[in-house]
C-alpha cells in the first residue's frame, strides 16, 4: 500500500478540486503514477532531481533504471542521457493508494490525522527541535489569522 499524504497547515485551504485529484490517484493505483513520474522525468530536463525521485522508485522495486544513469546526471547532465531515461522499465506491479490528510483539526468520516495527534508522537523526542516543533503543532491548531500574533 502507498500512502499519499497531503498536509494543510489551515483547514480552511481545503479545495473540493485538490481532493477530486487525490481520488482520482486513488482509483488509478500507483503503477499508473509510477508511469507518469517517467513521463514527466522524459520531458523535464532537470535531469538531477528527478533522479532522486526516480532512484526511490527504483529502490522500492516499482522501477528499474539503467545501470550507468547516474554516471550521466551527475555532476552535470551528459550527451546521451535522454536515451538512458527512455530505458527505464516500470515493474509490473502495482500497489494500492491511500490518502490521508495531516491538518489542524481532524473532520469526521475522513482519513485525517490532527496536529494534536501529531504532536503527541513529536514530543517522545527530548530534544530542542522536538519540542519546539511540538509547541508549535499545538498552535496551529488555532484557526489562522483568528488571535494576534505572539
Amino acid at each position: 500500500r502507498v500512502f499519499f499524504v497531503e498536509l494543510k497547515t489551515d483547514a480552511a485551504s481545503r479545495r473540493e478540486s485538490q481532493d477530486e485529484y487525490l481520488q482520482a490517484a486513488e482509483g488509478l493505483g500507483f503503477r499508473a503514477i509510477v508511469e507518469g513520474v517517467r513521463a514527466i522525468a522524459l520531458a523535464s530536463t532537470s535531469y538531477q532531481k528527478y533522479y532522486h525521485l526516480l532512484t526511490e522508485l527504483a529502490e522500492l522495486g516499482f522501477l528499474s533504471l539503467p545501470s550507468d544513469l547516474e554516471s550521466l546526471v551527475f555532476p552535470r547532465p551528459q550527451r546521451g542521457v535522454r536515451k538512458r531515461l527512455e530505458q527505464i522499465e516500470v515493474a509490473d506491479r502495482d500497489a494500492p493508494i491511500e490518502v490521508i490528510y495531516v491538518q489542524p483539526k481532524s473532520l469526521s468520516g475522513e482519513r485525517c490525522i490532527d496536529f494534536e495527534a501529531v504532536a503527541s508522537f513529536v514530543e517522545r523526542h527530548d530534544d530542542p527541535f522536538s519540542r519546539a516543533f511540538a509547541k508549535s503543532l499545538r498552535r496551529w491548531t488555532i484557526e489562522a489569522g483568528s488571535e494576534p500574533p505572539g
